[in-house]
């Protein structure tokens, strides 16, 4: 373990919990009523539950990144399977976090934050066994390319994205349109 990987993991706890902290504040009866429209055409709106099931499907992803980066994997993010071209991959983004959504439906609140809680600690632990030189390396794969593992695996912009995205919906009272996915997320 290294000094590096160890102060990563712990900001990565800390940050868990505020996101954490953030979705268990929502009153039950908001967590379930739409508040954001779906980006992809078609797409149900989701709600504050559904916000956080596509966190913890996304963490997932994250989670299997570092693993993907630690076996040296040269397209660990896998942005050249996701389309060609910028548009492409929103595209399949957003397909793919709609699926996502629907996928988990049958998940309660409460099971998808503890769910939360175990991939991010799977992610910590990632962090914690990485060398100070691991963590600089830079992420291979297109737009990734200049962000170091740390950057990439040390953090919960994305969980952080989506409770301001809920903040917003729930105080608006009608359906916000959540910002342009890109294939970042």
């Amino acid at each position: 373990m290294t000094r590096g990987g160890e102060d990563l993991a712990g900001r990565l706890h800390a940050q868990l919990e505020a996101v954490e902290k953030s979705f268990r504040g929502i009153r039950v009866p908001d967590r379930e009523r739409p508040i954001t429209a779906s980006q992809h055409p078609g797409g149900s709106p989701w709600s504050a539950k559904d916000h956080l099931a596509h966190v913890v499907q996304s963490e997932w992803g994250f989670l299997a990144i570092g693993r993907r980066l630690v076996a040296s994997d040269p397209d660990p993010v896998r942005i050249s399977r996701r389309g060609n071209t910028p548009e492409e991959r929103a595209e399949f983004v957003n397909r793919e976090n709609q699926a996502q959504v629907r996928a988990r439906l049958g998940q309660s609140f409460d099971e998808l934050l503890d769910e939360l809680q175990r991939v991010v600690g799977q992610r910590a632990q990632i962090l914690h066994e990485l060398s100070d030189d691991q963590l600089a390396r830079p992420t291979p794969g297109s737009e990734w390319a200049n962000q170091s593992w740390a950057a990439m695996l040390g953090n919960t912009r994305h969980a952080e994205a989506h409770v301001a995205i809920v903040q917003r919906g729930l105080a608006g009272g009608d359906l916000v349109d959540p910002p342009e996915q890109t294939s970042r997320t």
